[in-house]
């Protein structure tokens, strides 16, 4: 099981969430053709998270330290927000898991009038 997760893992959220949006899109009766478009329009939309998270990193990580010194200001976390947390979430085994549990859990409670 545990390969199973690290292989999944291993693929990244730039190829599963396009996989994953496209069936969740075609389950809920979106065309196939529009379910894909728009699964690929996230795996984009990932890659480019990926591209501005390592950019800002890398740009800001030295501004940001000098301006700490300039003030003296004890700042040890950089906030990226939600969107890399996110990224991050989905690239752990637990995120992993928990995505298609959180999911099998609300279509349970939609079915059964429980939401």
């Amino acid at each position: 099981m545990e390969q199973v997760f690290s292989y999944i893992i291993g693929l990244g959220a730039a190829v599963m969430m396009p996989i994953i949006f496209t069936i969740l899109g075609v389950c809920i009766g979106i065309k196939f053709g529009k379910a894909l478009k728009s699964g690929l329009l996230v795996g984009v939309g990932f890659v480019g998270l990926s591209v501005v998270t390592a950019l800002l990193t890398s740009s800001l990580g030295e501004p940001l330290k000098k301006v700490t010194e300039i003030y003296g200001l004890s700042l040890g976390i950089f906030d990226m927000g939600w969107p890399a947390a996110a990224s991050v979430a989905y690239n752990t085994s637990v995120g992993a898991f928990i995505i298609p549990v959180c999911l099998a859990v609300n279509i349970v409670m939609l079915l059964t009038k429980t939401t």
